[in-house]
């Protein structure tokens, strides 16, 4: 399930490395990127969008947390910046 939300959201990959989650993007995402720094000051200090070849988030946990839940709540995140198909 969270794979396909993940697709959904043009999320590519999730990896985890110690504390440090990165969601990287499909390079051509059709996101809307001036919504990127209100989700991040709605996620906090803990996320930061890195863009390039490989544009990815990273997201630095904090303390005891379920990852899952935190994974799931970032994907959902990501997808909001998807464009509107409307014109």
């Amino acid at each position: 399930m969270l794979k396909s939300m993940a697709h959904s959201a043009f999320i590519t990959n999730i990896t985890q490395k110690q504390n440090e989650i990165k969601f990287f993007l499909y390079p051509n995402a059709k996101i809307a990127g001036e919504k990127i720094p209100g989700l991040l000051s709605r996620v906090g200090h803990n996320m930061r969008y890195v863009h390039g070849g490989a544009p990815y988030f990273l997201y630095t946990l904090r303390g005891k947390c379920d990852i899952l839940e935190h994974v799931e709540n970032i994907i959902h995140e990501v997808d909001g910046l998807k464009l509107n198909k409307e014109i």
